[in-house]
């Protein structure tokens, strides 16, 4: 009974890594072809930043799992939704404060994550007969 619980929880954490591989490989594909390099080169630079913020719910999710699985096999139901219902809520605070982190200090983030944010000046004028290219 437990072996088949390992290896049923085993082949679906598999399937989840191997599904964000392949999203991975996706967004690469779709970002470098129609969007240009530098743009893939920016999506890829954040990958460990992402990697980062997805580190914090992994750990909370796999650590309330064990203990609300531990409590409801131990006939502790009502403590394991509390568990739930914190762990849930403390997900929620933590998320909303990278949110805010990140949308208030973008270039501190990103210095974090190595990227320097330089802007470019167009060194062409542009009048009423240009086009996009």
């Amino acid at each position: 009974m437990m072996a088949r619980m390992i290896l049923s929880t085993a082949v679906a954490m598999i399937f989840i890594q191997l599904a964000g591989v392949i999203a991975h490989i996706i967004d690469g594909i779709v970002t470098s072809r129609y969007i240009g390099q530098a743009a893939y080169s920016a999506v890829s630079l954040l990958g460990p930043f992402i990697g980062t913020l997805v580190l914090p719910a992994g750990f909370l999710s796999i650590g309330s799992q064990a203990v609300c699985s531990q409590l409801i096999g131990n006939g502790k139901r009502d403590e394991a939704n509390r568990i739930f219902s914190m762990t849930t809520a403390i997900t929620a605070v933590i998320s909303v404060l990278f949110l805010l982190g990140c949308a208030c200090f973008p270039r501190q983030f990103f210095a974090i994550c190595g990227v320097s944010i330089k802007k470019r000046r167009s060194t062409r004028r542009c009048s009423a007969t240009c086009t996009a290219t």
